[in-house]
């Protein structure tokens, strides 16, 4: 099963909806016939109250634009924007019935703006470049890694207390394991994002035998004028054309997972088809 967008934006009034709907249904089913996976296309968690009653909000009632993008991501902000999505991660991965589907279903998940903030990579380029917006992009890929690939966090982090490399204080409290090569599953970028200090991460795998998978990493080298770098378009071909090569023609189906449409045409013109 497919789906995205698993939560709600600040201001929404959840009351008013009908509770989990999605996730009750999903379950009803997965009783009757077994899910075999289930795909995140990305928002799988919403971490926008970051900024609304969260450690971000100081920041975000700055109202000088200039000031608000000087300020520093000092430790003491990183810190508390860490317990921050920690503490969102844990509540809403144990909320049920999504905890209940987490834990009976296989997941597999690429990341869009919510899972960091809303519209995280789309605001213009020197405004994205600050301080604050490149540290938490670092903190919550760090626990992208964790709680929605169950994988360790990178050794690197930004704050502006400390150089742009790995640092210590990145593996406080932390166990980090020490791969010397990544998961085969990974389609790893060559260069780190523009705002988000870490290579993209998009995703191949075999989803039985004539099925193939493929996630595009659509936020991590995101701005207003890019989606990925033309070299990650061309690492992600060359992975296509090896898998579907060395298949000698099992795989009759290819996914194409991404955040973003391929095709968005002016809702007024579907309208009057």
């Amino acid at each position: 099963m497919f789906h995205s967008c698993n939560g709600f934006s600040v201001g929404t009034d959840t009351d008013s909806w009908a509770g989990p709907a999605l996730w009750n249904d999903v379950l009803r089913v997965h009783e009757k016939r077994a899910f075999h996976v289930m795909i995140g296309g990305g928002d799988q968690i919403y971490n926008d109250g970051i900024r609304v009653d969260g450690p971000l909000n100081a920041w975000t009632n700055i109202k000088n634009p200039i000031k608000r993008q000087a300020h520093d991501f000092s430790d003491k902000l990183r810190t508390e924007c860490d317990e921050f999505y920690y503490n969102n991660y844990v509540r809403w991965y144990n909320q049920e019935p999504f905890k209940t589907a987490n834990g009976q279903i296989p997941q597999i998940n690429i990341w869009d703006d919510h899972d960091i903030i809303d519209g995280f990579g789309s605001y213009t380029d020197h405004f994205m470049r600050c301080a604050v917006f490149r540290g938490i992009g670092g903190v919550a890929f760090k626990y992208y890694c964790l709680f929605q690939h169950h994988v360790a966090p990178p050794k690197s982090t930004f704050t502006t207390d400390s150089t742009e490399a790995i640092d210590p204080r990145q593996l406080v409290d932390t166990f980090v394991l020490d791969e010397p090569t990544p998961d085969p599953r990974w389609i790893m970028g060559k260069t780190p994002g523009p705002y988000v200090e870490e290579k993209s991460r998009s995703l191949y795998m075999r989803l039985g035998r004539r099925i193939a998978f493929a996630g595009i990493d659509a936020r991590t080298e995101r701005t207003r004028m890019q989606i990925n770098y033309p070299e990650t378009y061309d690492l992600i071909f060359q992975r296509l054309h090896q898998e579907l090569s060395q298949a000698n023609g099992e795989i009759k189906h290819l996914i194409l997972l991404l955040g973003v449409p391929i095709a968005y045409p002016r809702l007024a013109w579907l309208e009057n088809i």
